[in-house]
């Protein structure tokens, strides 16, 4: 696999992973919880979850060449179990798409547009890189009213992933440079 579709692969995969923390967490809530407005962020916590799932869907889409769709309404995922279950599926047919796609493809501008009738292009690579930084900034405020709401999610940085999954590069301090006086 290219340098370029394995950052993007970890990329998504580093998603999937903080983003299952941000529900673990929210499945504690109740459901006046998860629906009262909150500022700094898309509404509310099922809200935003609800945003981030659909902006990833749509993007795929996108990427994909395929027809826009109108957003999903919070009836769609009444619970977070049902929200989980369809990201986990949304997940997995990220996956399988960028590991089809060669260095060529990434390059390549694709057409772009909105169920609301937007439209634009852009290399295929950036609109990629565009969804997964858009759930960064959601992940962040989430993180953030889970945690002031007594639910923290942990930490969600590249290397506690890397941990997680058993593939961080081992830094001691006896190998690291010494700091400056």
């Amino acid at each position: 696999m290219s340098a370029a579709r394995t950052m993007l692969a970890g990329i998504y995969e580093h998603g999937r992973f903080a983003n299952g923390r941000l529900l673990d967490r929210a499945e504690h809530l109740s459901d006046d919880a998860l629906d009262a407005e909150r500022p700094g962020m898309f509404g509310t916590i099922r809200s935003t979850l609800l945003h981030m799932m659909q902006a990833q869907h749509s993007w795929l889409r996108r990427v994909q060449g395929l027809d826009p769709v109108e957003p999903w309404t919070l009836e769609t995922f009444p619970t977070i179990a049902d929200l989980r279950n369809r990201w986990n599926a949304l997940d997995a047919e990220n996956l399988a798409y960028l590991a089809t796609l060669t260095d060529d493809q990434l390059m390549e501008r694709v057409h772009l547009r909105s169920w609301a009738g937007w439209e634009m292009t852009a290399p295929r690579w950036q609109a990629l890189v565009h969804q997964a930084f858009h759930q960064h900034q959601h992940r962040g405020e989430l993180a953030l009213v889970l945690t002031n709401l007594g639910y923290s999610p942990g930490e969600l940085d590249g290397f506690d992933w890397f941990e997680a999954e058993g593939t961080a590069v081992d830094i001691t301090p006896d190998r690291a440079a010494p700091l400056p006086d």
